[in-house]
C-alpha cells in the first residue's frame, strides 16, 4: 500500500518528510529563544551596570583615567553643548528614564 493515498491520509514518506521538517523547525525556535535568553541577561546585567553607575557616577568619575571619564559620559549623556561657559546636557534615553523615576520617588517621599 505504500504510495497510495486514500482520502484525508498522506503517505508514509511523505509523513516522514514533514515530521523531519517540524523536528528542525521546533529545534531552529528552541535555538532562537535560547538566543533571546543570552542576549536578555546580557542586556539585563548591561542595564543594571547602567543603574548603578547612574548612583555612583559623581564619586567614580573623579577617580577614573580620562577614556574612563569619556566612557561614563558616553553612557550617561546623549548630547553635551558648551555655550558661554555652560554645558548643557541631554541625558542617555537610560540616564533619561533614571532621573524621572528618581524625580518621582522625591515628589511622593516630599508628599
Amino acid at each position: 500500500m505504500k504510495g497510495i493515498i486514500l482520502a484525508g491520509e498522506i503517505t508514509k514518506d511523505r509523513y516522514e518528510e514533514k515530521h523531519s521538517q517540524l523536528m528542525s523547525q521546533k529545534t531552529d525556535i528552541q535555538n532562537q529563544l535560547d538566543s533571546l535568553d543570552v542576549s536578555m541577561g546580557f542586556r539585563l546585567e548591561q542595564a543594571l551596570v547602567l543603574l548603578e553607575l547612574s548612583q555612583k557616577a559623581a564619586d567614580l568619575y573623579v577617580k577614573k583615567t580620562p577614556e574612563q571619564k569619556r566612557l561614563i559620559i558616553s553612557k550617561l549623556f546623549a548630547d553635551l553643548t558648551l555655550k558661554g561657559g555652560s554645558i548643557s546636557v541631554k541625558y542617555s534615553k537610560f540616564a533619561e528614564t533614571i532621573a524621572g523615576k528618581v524625580e518621582k520617588t522625591r515628589k511622593l517621599m516630599e508628599a
